[in-house]
């Protein structure tokens, strides 16, 4: 009997000495070249750069953080990011994991699916979410930001995400410096695990020189990387880090477009024939592609068909609605779009043109917004005082041709107006 009891207590110690220990795995997100992306993205620990992963400034880039053998019960863990680098902005604060948009590149092509459980063995019950709170921006080198770019997301752009299991808090533990060479943020996360596998996945935004200037962005980092990284689980330390190389983030694109709208004589006579012109210009930095122009010709003209002209296409097809597409205006230049129009009698003559999209980010002005005056400076009108025009005939008679003399004859004067005016 002696003998059974040791063996058992032997067997129940080895069986506890071989439990698996808990484990975490941070992972970050490679979406491929554009030229040949990935979808699903593939969930990796290996570094992000320009051979295997493209994003573009005002993106996210999707992390997930797998945690494996936990107990039932409340964890924590805590996670940093570079919010400088080298002088610049990196990742300026973390978002939901599934930010790709817009999207886009050439060779164009659809976003990649973004999925935190991509390659992973579950069940998984969820999501659920977590309200990530704003960052600071004190001391900020630009007023409000970085708080005022994160709070104009959308609500759901603005969560933390986790599968089998629950956040119950998220809290800073630090906020870099905003004007130090290098500085890093960190946040606590509480969450309570319903299953001994969980996974939490944000991203982390990609600071754009929309916000902090040009040279002053994540594209814009020279040579060394920036880093996410996981500092603590439940308590203890053993830092993971994943860098992604700044080559693999894109300057988000600007393209300020311009447009001025001119007609060939502002004093017609009513019933000629006007020549409008659109002059479009680019003035950069980067070129404009698939730049979308309209104009909607008023009443007070007839569109002479087929007299469109310019851009890559264009068509009348729905006049007195025009349109027109540039494939692709480089930096500096001006391209002309034209067509004609008869000046009618009456009618408005007010004839407004608007750039209405655009691939590229216009730093000075929404596209397809035109609602009156004053304008931006992608829409203008262009506006004509017609010359009334009167097409006057007389006609000269006398009662009786061939009158006595010294009677009396009634000469009629009839003056007639053919128009138009």
């Amino acid at each position: 009997m002696r003998r059974f009891l040791l063996t058992l207590i032997v067997l129940l110690s080895g069986s506890a000495a071989f439990a698996q220990a808990p484990k975490a795995t941070l992972e970050q997100a490679r979406n491929g070249t554009a030229s040949s992306p990935t979808s699903p993205a593939i969930f990796q620990t290996g570094n992000l750069g320009s051979s295997n992963s493209h994003y573009v400034e005002g993106m996210s880039v999707p992390y997930r953080l797998v945690l494996e053998n936990l107990s039932l019960g409340a964890h924590n863990v805590i996670i940093e990011w570079d919010i400088k680098n080298s002088g610049a902005h990196a990742l300026d604060y973390i978002t939901h994991y599934d930010r790709l948009q817009p999207h886009n590149f050439t060779p164009p092509h659809a976003q990649e699916a973004i999925d935190p459980l991509n390659g992973l063995t579950g069940p998984f019950s969820g999501p659920s979410t977590f309200a990530i709170p704003a960052p600071s921006s004190a001391g900020s080198p630009v007023a409000g930001q970085p708080a005022a770019d994160f709070n104009a997301l959308p609500a759901g752009e603005r969560n933390m995400t986790i599968w089998n299991g629950s956040i119950s808090s998220l809290s800073y533990v630090n906020q870099g410096s905003l004007t130090a060479a290098q500085s890093a943020s960190s946040i606590s996360i509480d969450f309570t695990a319903t299953s001994s596998t969980v996974v939490i996945a944000w991203g982390g935004h990609l600071a754009s020189r929309l916000v902090w200037g040009d040279g002053n962005s994540a594209g814009g980092i020279s040579g060394a990387p920036f880093h996410m990284r996981l500092l603590e689980f439940d308590g203890s330390g053993g830092n993971q880090d994943r860098s992604m190389q700044a080559a693999a983030v894109a300057p988000i694109p600007l393209a300020d477009l311009s447009l001025v709208k001119s007609v060939s004589n502002p004093t017609p006579l009513v019933g000629s024939t006007v020549t409008f012109t659109i002059a479009v210009t680019n003035s950069g930095p980067d070129a404009a592609t698939n730049v979308s122009v309209a104009d909607v010709i008023p009443n007070g003209y007839t569109y002479v068909a087929g007299s469109i002209a310019g851009g890559t296409s264009r068509s009348d097809a729905s006049a007195p609605s025009l349109s027109w597409t540039i494939a692709s205006l480089a930096n500096g230049a001006t391209t002309n779009l034209t067509f004609q129009a008869i000046v009618n009698t009456t009618g408005s003559y007010l004839n407004v043109a608007q750039v209405t999209a655009s691939d590229q980010y216009d730093p000075d002005s929404t596209p397809n917004n035109e609602n009156g005056t004053p304008y931006e400076d992608d829409e203008d009108d262009a506006t004509v005082t017609p010359t009334p025009v009167a097409d006057l005939s007389l006609l000269k008679s006398v009662d009786n041709p061939s009158a006595n003399v010294g009677s009396t004859v009634t000469f009629t004067i009839a003056v007639t107006n053919n128009g138009p005016s």
